[in-house]
């Protein structure tokens, strides 16, 4: 019986420096998703992004009642659906208003704290599929030069996707 050669050293090294270079390829793509999504939280006081589910929630409650009845709801009413966004408002506005004005005022916060998390939830679900096709691909990598390019891929697909949604 005859034994068949185990791979050379060249070609250990060679394994050894692909596997290298696909954990680093990893790392920079990540480090950089790291980055888009820094760029955005870091524009915000950390109580503030903490706050974000709860806004999420208030602003689809107060959207949810549709714009006429939002828009009709009494001082009281509001803090009953959404007592987050009103002190929101309040902090920004003042309290010193009419029924009529701070229930707009709750509508307008409400529809633009929606319209910042749908961009975020869509950057998110962008950035988890990206990373995941990213992941595949560099797995079945066979050379460093595949691994460049796939970089170099999804980095431009992260820009393309920041250009079309200004983040």
């Amino acid at each position: 019986m005859s034994e068949e050669p185990g791979p050379t050293p060249e070609e250990v090294a060679a394994a050894a420096r692909l596997a290298h270079f696909k954990t680093a390829t990893r790392e920079r793509v990540v480090s950089h998703m790291h980055g888009v999504g820094a760029s955005i939280i870091n524009a915000y006081p950390i109580a503030e992004v903490m706050s974000w589910p709860i806004q999420r929630a208030e602003a689809m409650a107060i959207i949810a009642l549709g714009e006429t009845a939002a828009l009709a709801l009494t001082s009281e009413q509001t803090i009953g659906v959404a007592p987050f966004l009103v002190d929101m408002c309040d902090g920004h506005y003042g309290a010193e208003a009419d029924d009529a004005v701070r229930a707009q005022r709750l509508w307008d916060k409400a529809v633009l704290v929606k319209g910042k998390s749908d961009v975020w939830a869509a950057l998110s679900a962008f950035l988890c599929g990206l990373r995941a096709r990213m992941d595949d691909q560099v797995a079945a990598a066979t050379s460093e030069i595949a691994l460049f390019e796939i970089e170099s891929n999804v980095q431009t697909e992260l820009s393309a996707f920041r250009n079309q949604y200004g983040v």
